[in-house]
């Protein structure tokens, strides 16, 4: 699978915000984003799902339930959900480990790129599923680790997508392995769903996290 990287949106996960002169890095950012691509080997795995909700939401079919007021927020109005799985590939992580023993600033701009090229490939999932789920609509992507949604829920993708089996997505000790990668919830609904609620409130982050240290924020 073919992907694209955003050096803006990959300039910003490294602290750069709009107006700052980053002309001095550009060159390495071009460079260090044709070796990513040329290294990594992108994929994504999703299923879907009835889902009934109650106390908790119950992912039909399977032994998954979904916990959290948040998760149940997002998909009010749903009958049906998506599970996306998606990763750069094992890859990735090579590529950046090896550049933090020879050139530690390629290292940071190598991973920056890899955030934003995880975002690529799940956008690419998104143009994927919307295809083949019409008529109905879709909720913007909702991963473990926001708001409430626990990120021990991972497991649960893991499990009922097969993603270890068909692209080498896994977890250890509650990481996902690959490292730049995702998982993520999607509804669908027949109706249009409301505008979504993004940003630090509903992150269980916001407390910690270094981009609201630096003033900035990982959402577009």
């Amino acid at each position: 699978m073919e992907i694209d990287i955003n050096i803006a949106e990959a300039m910003r996960y490294m602290g750069y915000k709009e107006g700052m002169d980053a002309q001095n890095i550009i060159e390495d950012i071009e460079e260090c984003k044709k070796v990513l691509l040329d290294t990594i080997k992108p994929a994504y795995t999703y299923k879907i799902f009835d889902i009934e909700i109650a106390d908790n939401i119950k992912i039909l079919g399977t032994n998954a339930r979904f916990e959290g007021k948040d998760i149940k927020e997002h998909l009010k109005g749903c009958k049906k959900v998506v599970l996306l799985c998606a990763t750069l590939s094992l890859f990735a992580d090579k590529l950046i480990n090896r550049l933090q023993y020879r050139d530690m600033a390629k290292a940071v701009i190598t991973d920056a790129l890899a955030s934003a090229g995880i975002e690529a490939v799940c956008n690419k999932a998104e143009e994927d599923i919307s295809k083949k789920i019409s008529p109905l609509n879709m909720t913007f992507r909702f991963s473990p680790g926001y708001g409430d949604f626990p990120l021990s829920t991972q497991e649960s993708f893991i499990k009922v997508t097969n993603s270890e089996k068909l692209i080498g997505l896994t977890l250890y000790n509650g990481m996902l392995i690959p490292t730049k990668s995702v998982t993520a919830v999607i509804g669908l609904c027949e109706e249009k769903p409301p505008a979504p609620k993004r940003g630090c409130a509903v992150c269980n982050l916001k407390d910690s996290c270094q981009y609201r240290r630096k003033g900035l924020h990982c959402e577009k």
